[in-house]
């Protein structure tokens, strides 16, 4: 299965902890990055950097040396003798001297894992091979590593129903490693054991996160000549904050000379703690010594880091009596020093991510072995990721340089239709559908680490030309679809100066003019842009609004009658009037002088109560209801519920209607029957959450607006979260997000079905369509891929209906 949803967050990759290794905290949605800097280590005087999330190419591990002039320069690329496509290879990494540790985390299509090691030879790491182990899918095997000189340590968390496991390998005789042995728990399941682990001497520290209703545990063995053996949890104190799922308590651990270090990143009222013990000689326990605290502790925060939380704790790396504590919620790490007098503390501050709905993860991944050391990224350059390395001065630690990797993209494919064969065009599945031409995100002016969102059409009267205005994170691309197979980047609009990048961004047009908006995004207002403005260009431009809308800030989307020239925000929040989160009517009848015209609102729904709409279309009534023929109706889909709304007075907008549905999770969006008797929505929701088993397509009989009745649910034979949705004629063009363009016969109600589809995520979890647009004159289709790029697609002719 793919991945299910663009909003839904990934789960945490591992959490490695050793005396001199690497450990990660995955930051929430970073659905198209490439995580350089998730993963890093040092040994010696090189450097180490895991890149992990690639989607094109498989993942890599990145060492670095000083060249002869004494400058850190890239000296090699290390990838999993697999070396497969989004492998997530380096999820896991540890250096140990001449040896080294990485795993291929676990994924959908590969659940149980593979841990592979590398050994020094003269100067050169070479792939020594896997780990012999019988892996068993959902065990997570490689989510966390250690390694001495005698043992390797892989952790193995398990989930709720498979407890957790940590599988200890020793070298053999014959020159390679042999597993010899499993640590566990009683009632393991759900606790997370083996989430993290870390080594030294003969002492072995594993961290269950989840245990103990999420205040978290930390298991202590120790090495005898019976091998291995469990002496004992360490005495972790520390409330349980259920209201952000517990204090995690051994999400990361560290062990060095006798101190033991435990990480607990939402104790502290959510703010984070790391726990220091110190071993009795007498008793071979461990005793508290004293709690470790960000000196800026207040979760009181505003926006993005509010929402992530300062996750002090999430890594730690010890070298002697120097400990390094991440605090990726905000981009910060904690550099401790204890000698006589007790601790001391500093500060290294990362820079913040340009993509403001998260942080940049500086600190979440942490290495230190002497005077060197390096701190990973893993969101910021857009969500590429980044690393630096420090050095230790008598001042403190200096950054040298930030090392990054050179990003990946697909190539255009122009010139020539790539017919659909066999299920597959080009690296693309498809059925019935033929790739028309391919422009990635480079050629339409993305930078690195941008995604596509939402697009729409303009049609040039006057000289027959179309246009696709295209969505990015950071702006809106124009390019020139006239001839389809050969598209032509003309320009770019960039985002509002002072706005926020956002994954969120919406386009409609009326009457030769753009109207652009965004939701998290700040002051970003609506962009009014004069289309005509394209007109004879062959090149690209950037290009400067030629109107801004203030009366609202951020805004989730901008629905357009072009019939009476309204539009229609929905979902502002952040600034001017929100009307709710409903309907914030401007007239746009005069295309650059847009104003405000009102607001409506259905109280009865939206998950606050307010009316928040996520998306609606509004139209001039030609249905069949003779109560509201010649009306200007809005069909809200309002997150618990669709609202049907009589808007033609603007001074007095009127409730028709309101409807829900079975298992209703996030109503999302619809569209219109050509005849207006039906309207098909879908809920974002619905799939990720487990209430339906595969895509869901309400069908909704409108025919009457003050009574609509849900008619059917049409199940597709995909598990993808189904998105926009759009109808031309008889066919419904639906974008989903882990399973391209699906087209779906709807000339009879009671036989919905699928007829085509280009699938525009080829297994990798990165780029499923957001959204489409089924309109163009040409016949051709545009689809927006995520982070690929964009797509013009074409059904066949002889299509079966």
């Amino acid at each position: 299965m793919k991945a299910q949803t663009l909003f839904a967050a990934l789960a945490a990759l591992a959490l490695v902890a050793n005396p001199v290794g690497a450990q990660s905290s995955a930051d929430s949605e970073q659905t198209f990055a490439a995580r350089f800097g998730g993963t890093v280590a040092v040994s010696g005087d090189e450097v180490f950097v895991g890149e992990s999330g690639n989607v094109f190419r498989p993942g890599m591990i990145y060492v670095y040396q000083r060249d002869a002039s004494g400058q850190w320069a890239e000296a090699g690329v290390l990838t999993d003798s697999g070396n497969r496509t989004a492998d997530r290879f380096s999820g896991s990494m540890v250096v140990e001297g001449r040896v080294m540790l990485a795993s291929v985390n676990p994924r959908n299509d590969d659940p149980a894992g593979v841990a592979s090691f590398y050994r020094d030879d003269d100067g050169n790491w070479i792939d020594a091979g896997q780990l012999p182990h019988e892996t068993i899918d959902g065990e997570g095997f490689g989510a966390a590593l250690a390694v001495t000189d005698q043992h390797v340590f892989v952790g193995a968390p398990g989930g709720d129903e498979l407890a957790g496991v940590v599988y200890v390998f020793a070298w053999s005789e014959d020159g390679g490693w042999a597993e010899t042995g499993k640590l566990e728990i009683e009632d393991g399941e759900g606790t997370g054991f083996g989430r993290s682990v870390a080594v030294s001497g003969s002492d072995l520290l594993v961290g269950a996160p989840s245990d103990n209703d999420g205040s978290g545990n930390v298991y202590h063995f120790q090495l005898s000549d019976d091998g291995w053996t469990n002496a004992g949890r360490l005495p972790v104190n520390v409330a349980s904050d259920s209201a952000r799922g517990g204090a995690g308590a051994g999400s990361a651990v560290a062990l060095s000379d006798g101190m033991a270090l435990v990480g607990a990143p939402r104790a502290a009222g959510g703010n984070g703690a790391v726990l220091v013990f110190e071993s009795d000689e007498e008793d071979g326990g461990w005793n508290q010594e004293t709690t470790l605290l960000p000196f800026q502790g207040s979760t009181n925060l505003e926006g993005r880091r509010a929402r992530f939380g300062p996750r002090f704790g999430s890594s730690i790396v010890v070298d002697g009596s120097s400990v390094w504590v991440g605090t990726p919620g905000r981009s910060t790490v904690y550099s401790f020093h204890r000698d006589d007098d007790g601790w001391s503390v500093g500060t290294i501050r990362g820079e913040e991510a340009a993509d403001t709905r998260r942080p940049s993860g500086f600190g979440g991944a942490l290495a230190m072995a002497g005077d060197l050391g390096v701190i990973g990224a893993s969101g910021a350059s857009r969500g590429l990721g980044e690393a630096t390395i420090y050095e230790r001065t008598d001042a403190g630690w200096a950054a040298v340089t930030t090392v990054r990797s050179e990003p990946e993209s697909l190539d255009p494919i122009v010139g020539n239709d790539v017919r659909c064969e066999d299920g597959e065009a080009n690296m693309w599945g498809c059925n019935n559908v033929d790739l028309v031409s391919f422009l990635p995100m480079k050629a339409i002016g993305g930078k690195p680490g941008i995604s596509l969102n939402d697009m729409w059409g303009w049609y040039d009267e006057d000289t027959g030309n179309e246009y696709a205005i295209v969505g990015r994170s950071d702006g809106a691309s124009f390019i020139d679809v006239t001839d389809p197979g050969n598209p032509v980047y003309v320009g770019d609009l960039p985002m509002t100066e002072g706005a926020n990048m956002s994954v969120w961004r919406d386009i409609k047009v009326y009457q030769n003019h753009a109207y652009i908006v965004s939701d998290g995004a700040g002051e970003h207002g609506m962009q009014v842009f004069d289309l005509t403005r394209l007109r004879g260009l062959t090149e690209p431009q950037v290009f400067d609004v030629d109107f801004l809308y203030t009366g609202i800030a951020s805004s989730h989307n901008i629905v357009m009658n072009e019939e009476t020239g309204f539009a229609y925000a929905v979902g502002v929040s952040g600034g001017g009037e929100t009307c709710g989160g409903g309907l914030h009517m401007i007239d746009v009848r005069s295309p650059k002088e847009p104003k405000f015209a009102g607001c409506f609102s259905d109280g009865e729904t939206g998950r606050s109560g307010t009316g928040y709409s996520h998306d609606a279309q509004c139209v001039s009534y030609i249905g069949p209801d003779p109560d509201y023929q010649g009306r200007e109706i809005c069909i809200g889909s309002n997150e618990t519920a669709l609202s049907f709304s009589d808007v033609t007075d603007k001074d007095n907008p009127i409730s028709i209607s309101t409807v829900t549905y079975p298992n209703v999770a996030y109503t999302h969006q619809g569209w219109l029957s050509t005849d207006q008797t039906m309207f098909f929505s879908n809920d974002e929701g619905d799939e990720p959450s487990g209430l339906v088993e595969t895509t869901r397509t309400l069908v909704w009989d409108v025919t009457d607006l003050d009574d609509p009745v849900l008619m059917s649910e049409y199940f597709a034979t995909t598990t993808e979260t189904d998105h926009n949705l759009y109808v031309l004629d008889d066919l419904l063009y639906e974008s989903n997000y882990g399973a391209g363009l699906r087209i779906i016969d709807i000339s009879d109600p009671d036989n919905i079905h699928e007829v085509g589809f280009f699938d525009t995520d080829p297994g990798l979890g990165c780029c499923g369509s957001w959204s489409n647009y089924p309109y163009f004159r040409s016949g051709a289709v545009g689809v927006t891929g995520g982070g690929a790029g964009f797509f013009m697609v074409k059904k066949h002719e002889d299509m079966v209906m």
